[in-house]
């Protein structure tokens, strides 16, 4: 029935309206007021039969009543079949107006609305009168927040018999979305929008309705601290800047809590203003951990290692399995001249977590700045002995530990920067250099390791390491000189990681 409406009449095109609208949209619409409905698993199926045209009014449907959670990258893959199918008539016959419309529909599920909308008017300019197509037009509208066109379109279906039931429909979307509702129930309304979108990583959605809220809402701070939060997320921190100095230009105060407020100072980089309204807060609230967390960074990134430490120290004993934290409170710890302790932190996180090979690389830094050259080199190792987004970097440090002893103590480089032996190149270099076999001393060692010590399990060492041994290769770095060396290594490390861990 639905094949031909290609020049059909008005009349025509308004059975088409009463049979496929009426029945299909009103029946539904009560079901959802009271609860869920079933059209996601009735749309698929649809849509599997090749029942496209009902399968994609279905998917419509349900995207309109029932908001689902569902991400523009699963609707695009839902609805591949039906687009593909309505392209390739369109193909065949330019002038398929029907084809165009449920192009559009599909277009507007995925958030195409600029695609959407061209096509609908093109269906609209030929077929003016339509009850549906005027829906389907005040719907899109809505969408993109053109508030008074929408409703305007709305209003139209109250005027006839057959777009009444559809007004129904669209009182209630109104309804959801803030419109022609006033004050809280308004605000309440839009903000749950938002906040949806933002779920389902919509950001720009999320952005638009929040601007409106703040425009509606001057001086409400609540609509004000959604947008800033959501630009902080997004890494817009110049744009949420931005929206709180015009807020408080506009009303005299800070939108923002003192939490939001140490946030974005962090995030700007400006790290005495977030110490400047973090400490205050973390003494009224200590268990505030999103607040300490911050305040450890801001310590950190201004040279306050100690006042960094002790509160890394919290939450490492909170939490001594996160790598992130070992590697921070180690990294703390040794700016302040504690290096062996350090070693215990990272020593201990290696034994928690064999296969992580970052805060292997850490410790090995560590190991090395602290003159332990040979278990330097050990560790560097493990990290390089297959590939992995740190192998290049292990590599280039075994390179330089070797050229170093080369230079300063001959008599242990065999000891140090062996090659990985799943890189060819430095494989051709090993057995060149002489290198010789695992000695009697390191086998007694490794005997002595218990059964289930887990750093057994991270990768075999390479001929000439003796695990221990080696401590005295060079003097240890003073606690300035080590500071400044863990922030070349941390930016040399973040150079070499940054294709890699986006």
């Amino acid at each position: 029935m639905m094949d031909g409406l290609t020049g059909r009449t008005g009349r025509s095109l308004a059975r088409w309206v009463l049979i496929a609208c009426l029945a299909v949209w009103a029946a539904a619409f009560p079901a959802f007021a009271a609860g869920p409905h079933p059209l996601y698993g009735r749309a698929l199926e649809l849509m599997k039969n090749k029942a496209f045209q009902e399968g994609v009014t279905t998917y419509y449907k349900f995207i309109l009543l029932a908001e689902p959670s569902l991400s523009a990258e699963a609707r695009k893959h839902d609805l591949a079949p039906a687009f593909m199918y309505f392209s390739e008539r369109r193909k065949k016959d330019p002038n398929d107006t029907r084809a165009l419309y449920f192009l559009s529909l599909i277009d507007r599920c995925v958030y195409h609305m600029d695609r959407a909308g061209t096509q609908l008017d093109q269906v609209r300019n030929k077929h003016p009168k339509s009850n549906l197509l005027t829906f389907v037009k005040g719907e899109y509208c809505i969408v993109q927040e053109r508030v008074s066109e929408g409703t305007g379109l709305f209003v139209k279906l109250k005027d006839t018999p057959l777009g009444a039931k559809l007004w129904k429909v669209a009182e209630f979307l109104m309804k959801r979305n803030g419109i022609e509702t006033k004050g809280l129930e308004r605000k309440q309304a839009l903000l749950r929008k938002a906040f949806r979108h933002i779920d389902l990583m919509e950001r720009e959605q999320a952005e638009g309705i929040l601007k409106t809220l703040v425009r509606e809402f001057p001086d409400d701070p609540e609509p004000a601290r959604a947008l800033i939060e959501l630009y902080l997320e997004w890494k817009k921190d110049d744009a949420a800047q931005a929206a709180a100095d015009a807020w408080k230009k506009s009303q005299g105060r800070s939108p923002l809590a003192p939490l939001q407020e140490g946030r974005l100072a962090y995030q700007l980089g400006r790290y005495p203003e977030a110490i400047k309204v973090l400490e205050p807060l973390l003494k009224r609230e200590p268990e505030n951990e999103y607040a300490g967390m911050f305040l450890a960074e801001s310590y950190f990134q201004t040279g306050s290692y100690q006042k960094a430490a002790d509160l890394f120290q919290g939450f490492y004993d909170k939490d001594d399995a996160n790598v992130s934290l070992a590697i921070r409170f180690a990294t703390c710890l040794e700016c302040t001249g504690k290096a062996d302790k350090a070693i215990e932190v990272l020593d201990a996180a290696v034994l928690k977590n064999p296969k992580d090979l970052l805060v292997q690389l850490e410790l090995g830094g560590v190991m090395e700045r602290a003159g332990k050259l040979v278990d330097a080199a050990g560790y560097y190792r493990r990290v390089a002995f297959e590939p992995n987004p740190l192998q290049e970097l292990a590599n280039q440090k075994l390179a330089a530990i070797y050229k170093r002893t080369l230079e300063e103590n001959p008599a242990i480089a065999t000891q140090t920067a062996q090659p990985a032996v799943s890189d060819p190149q430095t494989q051709d270099d090993s057995l060149e250099s002489g290198e010789e076999e695992v000695g009697e001393d390191e086998e007694e060692e490794l005997e002595d390791d218990p059964p289930d010590d887990p750093r057994r399990n991270i990768a075999p060492p390479e001929p000439g390491y003796t695990p221990g041994t080696g401590h005295a290769d060079r003097p240890r770095q003073g606690t300035a000189d080590s500071a400044d060396a863990v922030k070349r290594h941390q930016a040399e490390l973040n150079r070499g990681l940054s294709n890699v861990y986006k």
